[in-house]
């Protein structure tokens, strides 16, 4: 997705600051395929400071990612404690047969 993009090269730039600045001015934060982020701890941890950023401006972040769980490997505590703070709403793909 375009925010992963842009939040990993602001890592490897160093304007991860300039990055989260202008995130942090949206009012609502949508991520898609989010479980993609799994197993990469700078970007984690980045990922921390912006949520906990946008709702402390009482912003809102919207994931969407295959599976959620404690014990998905690659997945910080504290992510999972953010995530579990929201409504989680569970999904299924239908199959239609046309």
């Amino acid at each position: 997705s375009q925010f992963t993009e842009q939040m990993i090269k602001s890592i490897s730039n160093g304007t991860l600051r300039k990055f989260k600045n202008k995130i942090s001015k949206y009012d609502i934060l949508l991520i898609d395929d989010f479980d993609k982020l799994f197993g990469k701890e700078a970007t984690q941890e980045a990922i921390v400071e912006i949520f906990e950023e946008m709702f402390a401006k009482r912003r809102s972040v919207i994931i969407s990612l295959e599976e959620i769980s404690n014990d998905i490997p690659g997945i910080s505590k504290e992510l999972i404690r953010l995530i579990s703070q929201g409504i989680i709403v569970t999904t299924r793909r239908e199959t239609y047969n046309v």
